[in-house]
């Protein structure tokens, strides 16, 4: 078998690797709807978990099934480096989207360590973390249901959307059991869902001003095992049925 140079290797002109460039006019709208996000987190959400959350505050003792739902949104994040790896694979033409995935990544770490300081907290063992972290990621590989850019957007978009409500969740439960760590992680994740939902959303609507087919069909076959979706994604755009 010959050998194929370094240089040769790292020559990215696939058809898969260029597949999510669009027309430069829109590419240019979605870097500047990325660096607008960037400014405005830096801004408006970025936060210290060391530094701003009062961890001597949590609940030692919190009920039951207050720890179960904080678990259940730890475990919601350990998949984190597929999500990772296959979404900035299939976007990385796309200077906009891939630059702000690597920040999104940067967001769902903080909650995902934020989410585990508190379970600490709540006397679950690092050990109990460890196993649950590795079990799971031993048995569990996330993969899309498309490897196609638009569809993955559309995805991203459905999945802030369902932790979106888990963190609002969350939150109601925490301050109900007077947990005021806890309610202030909930509130600081919840702002980061908000705004990444809004940048998936924003960006699909970009993309819907010119491709409006191509997004109609991102919509159908990333809900495709929950066709129920469809219309409520469809309506969050702004998209009317075909």
């Amino acid at each position: 078998m010959a050998s194929v140079s370094i240089t040769e290797r790292q020559v990215a002109t696939s058809e898969r690797s260029v597949v999510a460039r669009l027309d430069p006019a829109t590419e240019e709208r979605l870097y500047r709807l990325y660096r607008e996000y960037y400014q405005r987190a830096e801004d408006e959400r970025a936060w210290n978990l060391w530094e701003v959350i009062s961890w001597d505050a949590a609940l030692k003792e919190p009920p039951a099934d207050l720890v179960s739902a904080a678990i259940e949104i730890y475990k919601d994040g350990i998949p984190l480096p597929d999500f990772s790896a296959r979404l900035l694979n299939v976007q990385r033409a796309s200077r906009g989207r891939a630059w702000f995935l690597t920040c999104w990544s940067y967001e769902e770490v903080k909650a995902h360590l934020a989410i585990r300081e508190w379970l600490l907290c709540a006397g679950v063992s690092d050990e109990t973390l460890k196993n649950l972290s590795d079990e799971l990621m031993n048995s569990y590989r996330w993969e899309p249901d498309s490897y196609e850019p638009l569809p993955m957007l559309a995805d991203a978009l459905y999945w802030e959307l369902r932790q979106i409500e888990k963190m609002r969740q969350l939150r109601t439960a925490a301050q109900t059991a007077g947990d005021p760590a806890l309610t202030d992680v909930a509130t600081r994740t919840l702002a980061d869902h908000e705004a990444q939902r809004d940048f998936f959303r924003n960006t699909l609507r970009i993309i819907s001003e010119t491709y409006l087919r191509d997004v109609r069909e991102a919509i159908k076959t990333a809900t495709i095992q929950n066709p129920t979706v469809e219309p409520m994604l469809l309506a969050l755009l702004d998209i009317p049925a075909a």
